[in-house]
């Protein structure tokens, strides 16, 4: 119902548009290297479009998107990724908001299921590039080292959010010593 939602009398474009930014480039980066994780993420009281994480974020998700549109014909596949990225991540951005948080890291499951397509397909295309003998050695295994890094570190955050995420208590206190505002 409309009472849910979020007044324009509170957040108005400008910022409903920083907001956006942000959770577009929030849920990218979290993807990628998950740290700082929180079970809420609050909205502040007040958002301006030119504080330093809604610009930058903004400027960057901006960026991005010119980047692929240029792009497009020799890798269409990127500006693909990153329109079905901007369709799913699309309702929770903050454009038409509810509630009292800015973002959640469970919003960003289905929609970056493209971004790891691109993972895989740049592995696919490494792997075949090897093959062929298309690639110098010692950058198929500098990609490989970071590739394993890359993992491991993601097993090793993976395992320290479990420890979190123990119980109800464990997960608030850590919320809580997140952001003691």
């Amino acid at each position: 119902s409309q009472h849910l939602l979020t007044g324009s009398d509170k957040y108005g474009w400008p910022a409903r548009i920083g907001i956006a930014g942000y959770s577009v480039w929030f849920y990218v980066e979290k993807t990628a290297v998950p740290l700082a994780l929180s079970p809420l993420y609050e909205l502040p009281r007040a958002v301006s479009l030119l504080e330093a994480r809604f610009l930058w974020s903004t400027v960057a998700v901006v960026a991005i998107s010119l980047a692929l549109l240029a792009l497009r014909r020799p890798w269409p596949m990127g500006l693909a990724v990153w329109i079905y990225y901007g369709i799913t991540i699309g309702p929770v951005t903050g454009i038409v908001h509810s509630g009292h948080q800015m973002t959640n890291d469970r919003y960003s499951y289905l929609s970056c299921l493209g971004l790891a397509l691109i993972v895989g397909a740049a592995v696919g295309r490494m792997a075949s590039a090897t093959a062929a003998g298309t690639v110098r050695p010692w950058l198929t295994r500098a990609a490989a080292v970071a590739a394993a890094a890359w993992i491991l570190a993601l097993g090793t955050l993976t395992w320290y959010q479990v420890q979190i995420w123990r119980d109800t208590e464990t997960l608030w206190r850590h919320a809580v010593e997140s952001d003691p505002e």
